[in-house]
Order: C-alpha cells, then sequence, then structure tokens
C-alpha cells in the first residue's frame, strides 16, 4: 500500500499483492517507460467493482480514470485478465489440496426467457468450490442449450481434465450432451428437481453455482447490468 494515499477495503493487502504481482503483464516494447504504478491501477479496479460507482468517480488518490480504463480495456482484450483469473483460481484449488484441473465442473445455469428478464444473461461454469472457469454473455432471450456451443467451446480451451459436467434441465437434451462430450471431453449429467416438490430445495451440485451467483452479486457494479458494451469473447445476440 502506498503510503500518501488512503486505504480503501477493496485495496490489496501486501499478501494478495505479493501472489498478483507477478502476473501483471510487462509493459509493451517500443512505447514509452510505464509510469502509472500498477498496484494502484489494479486498486483502482476493484475499487470500481466493488462500489459499482462511475469511471468518473473513481477517487482522486488513484491513478488517472484514462490510465485505468486504458489497462483495464488492454488487459481485457489481450485475455491477461482471463490469465490471471485462471492463475489465482488455480492457487486456491492446490491450497485447498486439489489438481489446478477441475475434473468435475459445477451447475451451468442462466436466467430463463420465460421469467421475462430483459437485458444480458449470464451462462457460467464453476468448479465444485464454485470457482470460474468460463462465463458466457448473451442476450436474454437465448435459451441455454442454444449458448452452450459457447460456453462448452469456452471451456474446453481452458480446462483438458475434465470429466463429468452438472447442469439443470435448461441443458438437457443430446446437443449440448454432444457439444460438451466434444468440446471438453466430459459427460453432460443433468441434475433435476426432486418430484413432488414446489417450493425451493436444496439440491446436489445445483447449490454450487447458485452460491456463485451470490458471490457475483456482492460486487455492486456486477448486481446490475450498467455497461453499454460486454466484453468480445462470450456476447452474443444472434438469432
Amino acid at each position: 500500500m502506498m503510503a500518501n494515499r488512503p486505504a480503501y477495503p477493496s485495496d490489496l493487502t501486501d499478501g494478495q499483492w505479493e501472489i498478483l504481482q507477478p502476473l501483471i503483464p510487462p509493459a509493451k516494447h517500443g512505447g514509452r517507460p510505464r509510469k502509472a504504478d500498477m498496484r494502484a491501477v489494479v486498486d483502482s479496479i476493484f475499487y470500481l467493482l466493488r462500489t459499482g460507482c462511475q469511471w468518473d468517480a473513481l477517487p482522486k488518490t488513484y491513478p488517472p480514470k484514462s490510465t485505468v480504463h486504458e489497462y483495464y480495456s488492454d488487459w481485457r482484450k489481450d485475455g491477461a485478465l482471463q490469465t490471471m483469473h485462471d492463475a489465482l483460481r488455480d492457487k486456491v484449488r492446490r491450497k485447498a489440496g486439489r489438481n489446478p484441473q477441475p475434473r468435475k465442473r459445477g451447475l451451468l445455469r442462466g436466467y430463463d426467457a420465460g421469467k421475462k428478464v430483459s437485458g444480458r444473461k449470464r451462462h457460467i461454469m464453476v468448479d465444485t468450490m464454485g470457482l470460474l472457469l468460463d462465463v458466457c454473455i448473451t442476450g436474454a432471450d437465448w435459451r441455454d442449450r442454444k449458448a452452450s456451443i459457447f460456453l462448452f467451446h469456452g471451456a474446453g480451451e481452458r480446462c483438458t481434465e475434465l470429466k463429468t459436467i452438472f447442469a439443470d434441465r435448461g441443458y438437457n437434451g443430446d446437443l449440448p450432451c454432444l457439444l460438451a462430450k466434444s468440446f471438453t471431453g466430459a459427460v453432460l449429467t443433468i441434475v433435476p428437481r426432486h418430484p413432488g416438490h414446489n417450493t425451493f430445495v436444496v439440491l446436489p451440485k445445483r447449490w454450487i453455482v447458485e452460491r456463485t451467483f451470490a458471490w457475483i452479486v456482492r460486487c455492486r457494479r456486477l448486481a446490475k447490468d450498467l455497461e453499454y458494451t460486454a466484453a468480445p469473447r462470450g456476447w452474443f445476440n444472434w438469432r
């Protein structure tokens, strides 16, 4: 933590920065020397995520919003954020005594268009610890089966040891099973509801992804869809 600026709850601790610092992409070759404090840039991004504030509302004790936004945009486009996330997830799994490459995956789920939800729809894949493995963002009118091709394809690029994928009934059918096997090599297993229950009941595996959604919406920036555009990979609005 820099001594000349106040600390915010979203700021990295020294221990967290020690882990994340080696994952920060190096400065580009041939350009001007990097002058921005990378820890302050990362803290600025976490502050924005935690509070849900506008870019213009970043505290003046952080680097200029243009600097922070430039790094954030570059890291999102070149895959650096994904690489950092994957590396940190692997560290968490190793610390928990797990294989860095998950062999089972938690529930896949998005909000059903039948619920008349407007806007975008998140389709997520998590491991059995609830850590994100892949995210696909589509229009709210997309059915889960339709989005599964992009979700499974993205997962197959990064996860090579999957054996089983648990999903809800939105992913039932021959096509999702074929896509899961083709892209990830895993068997798709549907977790049905308990017959006779019309109220909420905690189901094996399905609760894991619900908990991950709960973790996500703790960040105000992610609780509501406030962005004009979404990340290039995984954003589809075809019919």
